[in-house]
């Protein structure tokens, strides 16, 4: 059988991928491979199944709105309650936990951190914000609390969570006693005016650790699609349709060189 020598650049990769001299069969088992990887990596991303829990919210909950804002490409379950969280989440099937801790404390609170940390472990997306300012609910983030609050600017840093906002965010306080926190990397994706970090990534970008609540934002659109991009950054790209068609068409050409080999 005759040999080919293809050279492929695929969108957002890091350089070119170069096949050369592979023989045709090798080659279109190659690119069914990465058409069948990238098609499923698309189906799994564009199907997650999101869970969320907010104890309490004194203004309007952005997040909520990012999550209607989602649902047409996502599945998401409000839990009813604290307990309900935490036992949905324990018995697996979500693919992304957002749990905020904006009112209350308590061992309650304790267990359902202890089962945001799992679902992580267990290679799961996660975000999350914590008034109390305690280290332990963070780690799990790769984060911590540097003692530092209630600052009202943030500038966004990380290229994902840029889309369709203007920098600086503005907060303000709806009425909390404590309504931003500073944190330590991490990984800073947004900055306090001193410096000190506002969002930070922890595990890769799966988990996502904010230091405001979600009723704080002063133009309420901007923290709506602040939190979309903080849901599609922890759930990971997809795959562009460009990529795929041009995958496909890749795909395409080869069998019908194989094909004209054969006559």
């Amino acid at each position: 059988m005759g040999t080919v020598e293809w050279i492929f650049g695929a969108q957002g990769s890091a350089g070119l991928v170069i096949f050369r001299r592979m023989k045709m069969k090798r080659l279109v088992i190659v690119f069914t491979a990465l058409a069948l990887a990238m098609t499923l990596g698309a189906r799994a991303a564009n199907a997650s199944s999101i869970l969320y829990f907010n104890d309490l919210n004194v203004g309007t909950d952005r997040m909520a709105a990012a999550l209607v804002a989602v649902s047409g490409s996502h599945t998401v379950t409000t839990a009813a309650d604290l307990a309900s969280f935490t036992t949905l989440l324990t018995g697996g099937g979500y693919d992304l936990a957002i749990f905020f801790q904006q009112n209350s404390s308590g061992a309650s609170f304790d267990s359902a951190w202890t089962a945001v940390a799992a679902h992580l472990a267990a290679g799961g997306a996660a975000i999350g914000a914590d008034w109390t300012r305690t280290d332990g609910h963070a780690s799990a983030f790769s984060t911590a609390f540097t003692g530092t609050y209630n600052q009202g600017t943030v500038t966004v840093t990380a290229a994902s969570l840029l889309t369709g906002i203007t920098n600086p965010v503005s907060l303000y306080n709806p009425g909390w006693g404590v309504f931003s926190t500073d944190l330590t990397p991490g990984i800073c994706a947004a900055t306090f005016t001193n410096g000190d970090c506002a969002i930070t990534f922890g595990s890769g970008t799966r988990a996502i650790f904010n230091g405001f609540l979600s009723d704080t934002f002063t133009d309420g659109a901007t923290g709506t699609q602040l939190y979309v991009n903080e849901i599609n950054t922890a759930l990971g790209p997809v795959p562009e349709p460009a990529t795929l068609t041009l995958l496909g068409l890749g795909l395409a050409g080869v069998a019908r060189a194989a094909r004209k080999r054969k006559k």
